[in-house]
Protein backbone atom coordinates (compact mmCIF):
# COMPACT_ATOMS: atom_id res chain seq x y z
CA UNK A 1 0.00 0.00 0.00
CA UNK A 2 1.57 3.24 -1.10
CA UNK A 3 2.02 6.11 1.38
CA UNK A 4 2.79 9.78 0.70
CA UNK A 5 5.23 10.14 -2.21
CA UNK A 6 6.68 6.63 -2.09
CA UNK A 7 7.34 4.76 -5.31
CA UNK A 8 4.63 2.25 -6.28
CA UNK A 9 5.33 -1.30 -5.11
CA UNK A 10 4.56 -3.92 -7.76
CA UNK A 11 4.18 -7.66 -7.21
CA UNK A 12 5.98 -9.76 -9.82
CA UNK A 13 5.01 -13.33 -10.68
CA UNK A 14 7.98 -15.74 -10.89
CA UNK A 15 8.52 -19.07 -12.61
CA UNK A 16 9.11 -22.25 -10.67
CA UNK A 17 12.31 -23.93 -11.86
CA UNK A 18 15.25 -26.01 -10.73
CA UNK A 19 18.97 -25.31 -10.62
CA UNK A 20 21.21 -28.27 -9.78
CA UNK A 21 18.12 -30.20 -8.71
CA UNK A 22 16.90 -27.56 -6.27
CA UNK A 23 13.51 -25.85 -6.64
CA UNK A 24 13.68 -22.07 -7.11
CA UNK A 25 11.49 -19.07 -7.88
CA UNK A 26 12.98 -17.40 -10.94
CA UNK A 27 12.47 -14.01 -12.60
CA UNK A 28 14.57 -12.66 -15.46
CA UNK A 29 16.34 -9.46 -14.47
CA UNK A 30 14.88 -7.65 -17.48
CA UNK A 31 11.41 -7.57 -15.86
CA UNK A 32 12.75 -6.16 -12.59
CA UNK A 33 15.08 -3.70 -14.32
CA UNK A 34 12.24 -2.25 -16.44
CA UNK A 35 10.10 -1.65 -13.34
CA UNK A 36 13.02 0.04 -11.56
CA UNK A 37 13.66 2.16 -14.66
CA UNK A 38 10.03 3.30 -14.57
CA UNK A 39 10.44 4.37 -10.91
CA UNK A 40 8.63 1.41 -9.36
CA UNK A 41 9.80 -1.14 -6.76
CA UNK A 42 9.31 -4.80 -7.79
CA UNK A 43 8.61 -7.50 -5.20
CA UNK A 44 8.76 -11.17 -6.22
CA UNK A 45 5.71 -13.11 -4.99
CA UNK A 46 6.41 -16.46 -3.33
CA UNK A 47 4.90 -19.47 -5.13
CA UNK A 48 3.04 -20.64 -2.03
CA UNK A 49 1.57 -17.21 -1.21
CA UNK A 50 -2.09 -18.17 -1.63
CA UNK A 51 -5.44 -17.59 0.06
CA UNK A 52 -5.35 -15.26 3.06
CA UNK A 53 -1.60 -14.77 2.68
CA UNK A 54 -2.05 -13.57 -0.89
CA UNK A 55 -4.80 -11.16 0.09
CA UNK A 56 -2.65 -9.86 2.92
CA UNK A 57 0.17 -9.22 0.47
CA UNK A 58 -2.14 -7.45 -1.98
CA UNK A 59 -3.08 -5.04 0.82
CA UNK A 60 0.54 -3.85 0.64
CA UNK A 61 0.93 -3.60 -3.13
CA UNK A 62 -0.01 -1.00 -5.73
CA UNK A 63 0.05 -3.18 -8.85
CA UNK A 64 0.83 -6.58 -10.36
CA UNK A 65 3.12 -7.53 -13.25
CA UNK A 66 2.46 -10.90 -14.92
CA UNK A 67 5.76 -11.77 -16.61
CA UNK A 68 6.67 -13.82 -19.65
CA UNK A 69 8.07 -17.34 -19.34
CA UNK A 70 9.50 -20.25 -21.35
CA UNK A 71 6.63 -22.40 -20.05
CA UNK A 72 3.06 -22.67 -21.35
CA UNK A 73 -0.22 -22.75 -19.45
CA UNK A 74 -1.55 -26.26 -18.85
CA UNK A 75 -4.43 -26.52 -21.39
CA UNK A 76 -6.63 -28.12 -18.73
CA UNK A 77 -7.28 -24.53 -17.59
CA UNK A 78 -9.13 -23.77 -20.84
CA UNK A 79 -10.74 -27.20 -21.23
CA UNK A 80 -8.45 -28.42 -24.02
CA UNK A 81 -6.34 -31.56 -24.37
CA UNK A 82 -2.56 -31.14 -24.65
CA UNK A 83 -1.40 -30.91 -28.28
CA UNK A 84 2.34 -30.61 -27.75
CA UNK A 85 4.65 -33.43 -26.67
CA UNK A 86 7.23 -32.52 -24.03
CA UNK A 87 5.59 -29.11 -23.53
CA UNK A 88 7.23 -27.17 -20.71
CA UNK A 89 4.65 -26.67 -17.95
CA UNK A 90 4.76 -24.82 -14.64
CA UNK A 91 1.97 -26.13 -12.40
CA UNK A 92 2.97 -23.97 -9.44
CA UNK A 93 2.94 -20.83 -11.53
CA UNK A 94 -0.46 -21.73 -12.98
CA UNK A 95 -1.86 -22.10 -9.46
CA UNK A 96 -0.46 -18.79 -8.24
CA UNK A 97 -1.24 -16.83 -11.40
CA UNK A 98 -4.90 -17.76 -11.71
CA UNK A 99 -5.64 -17.02 -8.06
CA UNK A 100 -3.67 -13.78 -8.24
CA UNK A 101 -5.37 -12.54 -11.42
CA UNK A 102 -8.83 -13.07 -9.98
CA UNK A 103 -7.93 -11.43 -6.67
CA UNK A 104 -6.31 -8.47 -8.43
CA UNK A 105 -9.30 -8.12 -10.73
CA UNK A 106 -11.71 -8.09 -7.76
CA UNK A 107 -9.74 -5.20 -6.23
CA UNK A 108 -9.43 -3.32 -9.53
CA UNK A 109 -5.73 -3.11 -8.77
CA UNK A 110 -3.58 -2.14 -11.79
CA UNK A 111 -2.24 -5.16 -13.66
CA UNK A 112 0.13 -5.50 -16.60
CA UNK A 113 0.55 -8.77 -18.51
CA UNK A 114 3.49 -9.70 -20.72
CA UNK A 115 3.67 -12.71 -23.09
CA UNK A 116 2.72 -15.69 -20.85
CA UNK A 117 1.14 -13.17 -18.48
CA UNK A 118 -0.97 -11.89 -21.39
CA UNK A 119 -2.16 -15.42 -22.07
CA UNK A 120 -2.74 -16.15 -18.37
CA UNK A 121 -5.03 -13.16 -17.93
CA UNK A 122 -7.10 -14.16 -20.95
CA UNK A 123 -7.46 -17.76 -19.74
CA UNK A 124 -8.15 -16.77 -16.12
CA UNK A 125 -11.03 -14.56 -17.30
CA UNK A 126 -12.53 -17.26 -19.54
CA UNK A 127 -10.63 -17.13 -22.84
CA UNK A 128 -8.80 -19.86 -24.78
CA UNK A 129 -5.51 -20.29 -26.67
CA UNK A 130 -4.05 -21.80 -29.82
CA UNK A 131 -1.45 -24.28 -28.57
CA UNK A 132 0.45 -24.49 -31.88
CA UNK A 133 -0.07 -21.15 -33.54
CA UNK A 134 2.41 -21.96 -36.34
CA UNK A 135 0.21 -24.91 -37.42
CA UNK A 136 -2.75 -22.61 -38.09
CA UNK A 137 -2.81 -21.72 -41.80
CA UNK A 138 -4.12 -18.18 -41.32
CA UNK A 139 -1.31 -17.05 -39.01
CA UNK A 140 2.36 -16.21 -39.39
CA UNK A 141 5.03 -18.14 -37.52
CA UNK A 142 5.55 -15.90 -34.48
CA UNK A 143 8.36 -17.96 -32.96
CA UNK A 144 11.89 -16.65 -32.53
CA UNK A 145 14.75 -18.01 -34.61
CA UNK A 146 16.75 -20.08 -32.06
CA UNK A 147 19.90 -19.72 -34.14
CA UNK A 148 19.97 -15.97 -33.48
CA UNK A 149 21.34 -14.28 -30.31
CA UNK A 150 18.85 -12.90 -27.77
CA UNK A 151 19.57 -9.34 -28.89
CA UNK A 152 18.22 -10.24 -32.33
CA UNK A 153 15.36 -12.42 -31.08
CA UNK A 154 14.06 -9.60 -28.88
CA UNK A 155 14.43 -6.88 -31.50
CA UNK A 156 11.51 -5.58 -33.53
CA UNK A 157 9.63 -8.51 -35.12
CA UNK A 158 6.63 -6.88 -36.81
CA UNK A 159 4.16 -4.03 -36.48
CA UNK A 160 0.83 -4.11 -34.69
CA UNK A 161 -2.23 -2.21 -35.81
CA UNK A 162 -3.82 -0.29 -32.95
CA UNK A 163 -7.58 -0.39 -32.50
CA UNK A 164 -9.25 3.06 -32.60
CA UNK A 165 -10.40 4.65 -29.33
CA UNK A 166 -8.40 2.18 -27.23
CA UNK A 167 -5.73 2.77 -24.61
CA UNK A 168 -2.77 2.38 -26.99
CA UNK A 169 -4.37 4.68 -29.55
CA UNK A 170 -3.99 7.52 -27.04
CA UNK A 171 -0.22 7.60 -27.67
CA UNK A 172 0.03 10.46 -30.16
CA UNK A 173 -2.84 8.99 -32.14
CA UNK A 174 -0.53 6.50 -33.89
CA UNK A 175 -2.21 3.69 -35.80
CA UNK A 176 0.64 1.16 -35.75
CA UNK A 177 3.84 0.42 -33.84
CA UNK A 178 6.84 -1.88 -34.16
CA UNK A 179 6.95 -4.54 -31.41
CA UNK A 180 9.27 -7.34 -30.29
CA UNK A 181 6.85 -10.24 -30.34
CA UNK A 182 7.99 -13.89 -30.17
CA UNK A 183 5.76 -16.76 -29.06
CA UNK A 184 4.43 -20.16 -30.06
CA UNK A 185 0.92 -19.82 -28.64
CA UNK A 186 -1.69 -17.10 -28.96
CA UNK A 187 -5.24 -16.07 -28.22
CA UNK A 188 -7.97 -18.13 -29.86
CA UNK A 189 -11.03 -16.76 -28.06
CA UNK A 190 -10.75 -13.51 -26.11
CA UNK A 191 -12.42 -13.43 -22.67
CA UNK A 192 -15.72 -11.57 -22.91
CA UNK A 193 -14.78 -8.79 -20.46
CA UNK A 194 -11.71 -7.78 -22.45
CA UNK A 195 -11.39 -5.40 -25.40
CA UNK A 196 -8.88 -5.71 -28.25
CA UNK A 197 -6.13 -3.08 -28.27
CA UNK A 198 -3.90 -4.22 -31.13
CA UNK A 199 -3.49 -6.95 -33.76
CA UNK A 200 -0.53 -8.42 -35.63
CA UNK A 201 -0.45 -8.19 -39.47
CA UNK A 202 -2.10 -11.64 -39.66
CA UNK A 203 -5.00 -10.51 -37.44
CA UNK A 204 -3.82 -12.23 -34.26
CA UNK A 205 -4.74 -10.36 -31.06
CA UNK A 206 -1.53 -8.98 -29.55
CA UNK A 207 -2.86 -6.57 -26.90
CA UNK A 208 -6.01 -6.19 -24.83
CA UNK A 209 -7.32 -4.12 -21.96
CA UNK A 210 -10.31 -3.57 -19.72
CA UNK A 211 -12.50 -0.50 -20.15
CA UNK A 212 -11.08 2.31 -17.94
CA UNK A 213 -14.06 2.21 -15.56
CA UNK A 214 -13.00 -1.34 -14.61
CA UNK A 215 -9.51 -0.29 -13.47
CA UNK A 216 -6.18 -0.41 -15.28
CA UNK A 217 -5.49 -3.72 -17.00
CA UNK A 218 -3.27 -3.82 -20.06
CA UNK A 219 -1.67 -6.97 -21.45
CA UNK A 220 0.51 -7.46 -24.52
CA UNK A 221 1.89 -10.49 -26.33
CA UNK A 222 5.23 -8.78 -26.96
CA UNK A 223 8.02 -7.77 -24.55
CA UNK A 224 7.76 -4.13 -23.41
CA UNK A 225 10.36 -4.76 -20.70
CA UNK A 226 12.93 -4.59 -23.52
CA UNK A 227 13.10 -0.80 -23.66
CA UNK A 228 14.53 0.85 -26.78
CA UNK A 229 14.24 4.05 -28.78
CA UNK A 230 13.17 1.91 -31.74
CA UNK A 231 9.99 0.88 -29.92
CA UNK A 232 8.65 3.93 -28.03
CA UNK A 233 5.37 2.18 -27.22
CA UNK A 234 7.16 0.00 -24.66
CA UNK A 235 8.24 2.96 -22.56
CA UNK A 236 4.77 4.48 -22.82
CA UNK A 237 3.21 1.29 -21.43
CA UNK A 238 5.42 1.45 -18.34
CA UNK A 239 4.73 5.15 -17.83
CA UNK A 240 1.00 4.55 -17.88
CA UNK A 241 1.26 1.50 -15.62
CA UNK A 242 3.23 3.53 -13.10
CA UNK A 243 0.65 6.34 -13.21
CA UNK A 244 -2.15 3.85 -12.57
CA UNK A 245 -0.25 2.24 -9.66
CA UNK A 246 0.46 5.65 -8.14
CA UNK A 247 -3.20 6.62 -8.36
CA UNK A 248 -4.33 3.29 -6.91
CA UNK A 249 -1.87 3.63 -4.01
CA UNK A 250 -3.03 7.17 -3.24
CA UNK A 251 -6.71 6.17 -3.25
CA UNK A 252 -6.13 3.14 -1.03
CA UNK A 253 -3.50 4.52 1.37
CA UNK A 254 -4.19 3.91 5.04
CA UNK A 255 -3.22 6.27 7.84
Amino acid sequence: MQHMAQKPIVGVVPDNGTIKGRSMSLVLDQYLTALFAADMIPVIIAMDCLGDDLNGLLDRLDGICMTGSPSNIDPVHYNAPPEIENDLRDIKRDRLSFELIKATRDRRMPMMGICRGFQEINVALGGTLYQRLHDEDEFLDHRADPSQPHSVQFSSAHRVAVEPDGFLASMDGEKSFKVNSLHGQGIKNLASDLRIEARAPDGLIEAFSLPPREGFLLAVQWHPEILSDDMPLNGYIYEQFRAACTEYGALNARL
